[in-house]
Formats: structure tokens, sequence, C-alpha cells
């Protein structure tokens, strides 16, 4: 058994993760200090699956973009 734990579908994981990091870098996701550094993606990569994800890159304030 899954011993209580409700299972999250590995997509599910994959978008919280990448909401997470985008948060702690400030919405950055190029360059040695942003996102894409920090999962150990190219930049490119990181954005195509922000969109397969539904991740809309956001800017400092928060807005979408």
């Amino acid at each position: 058994g899954t011993g209580g734990c409700q299972a999250v579908p590995l997509e599910e994981l994959e978008r919280r993760h990448v909401l997470d990091t985008l948060e702690r870098t400030g919405g950055i996701i190029s360059g040695p200090v942003g996102a894409a550094a920090v999962v150990g993606l190219p930049w490119s990569t990181l954005q195509q699956r922000m969109r397969k994800l539904g991740i809309g890159r956001r800017r400092r304030t928060g807005a979408e973009v």
C-alpha cells in the first residue's frame, strides 16, 4: 500500500517544484541564479516545461506576462 499517503501525479509534483523554484528566484528563469540553473535545465527547456504545465512567466511584481 501507500501507507495512507495519497498519490500525487508526477506532473503536479513537477509543477509545484517549478513554481516554488520560480518564487525562490524572484521569477528569474535564466542566468546563473535563475530557476533553470537551480533545477539543472537549459532555460529554453524550462520555458517549454512551464508552457506544458500551464505556468505563465511572472515579473517580479507577480503580474502574469
